[in-house]
């Protein structure tokens, strides 16, 4: 029973990592169009990516304090990478992509699952557009 679980799961991901995709590269392109104050994804420029799980930085601001102001607008994300989890150091993945300390610092991991919705994905975008113009400092984006 275990083996036959582990392989619907494995089909229902493969089934449905077209849609997450297609999520994904949906808020990345809004957070794009609107570029919101100090608004950036941390990714490198022309690498292979999954939409699934994007980096997304907003300058000047801590990501612990992007964390409980989203966590208030009903959203979790995270600070760090899923193997990280619990420390109060930099990611090692944006460290290795050569983020400086001061931007992974602003840094948080939006993360979609099976269940996401186009509607969460829209919800989540303004959320985070409404922080961005709440907390962010002015100025130029980092990335």
């Amino acid at each position: 029973p275990l083996a036959a679980a582990f392989a619907a799961a494995l089909d229902a991901g493969r089934t449905d990592a077209p849609r997450l995709e297609a999520l994904g590269a949906a808020l990345v392109r809004r957070l794009e169009a609107v570029r919101g104050p100090g608004v950036s994804v941390a990714a490198l420029v022309g690498a292979p990516r999954s939409h699934r799980i994007d980096a997304l930085v907003l300058k000047g601001v801590p990501a612990m304090t992007q964390l409980m102001a989203l966590d208030l607008a009903g959203f979790a994300v995270s600070a760090g990478s899923a193997c990280s989890s619990g420390k109060v150091e930099a990611s090692p993945v944006l460290r290795a992509m050569g983020l400086p300390p001061e931007v992974a610092g602003c840094t948080i991991r939006v993360s979609l699952g099976w269940t996401t919705t186009e509607d969460e994905v829209e919800r989540f975008a303004a959320a985070y557009l409404a922080v961005a113009e709440r907390l962010s400092a002015p100025g130029p984006s980092m990335l």
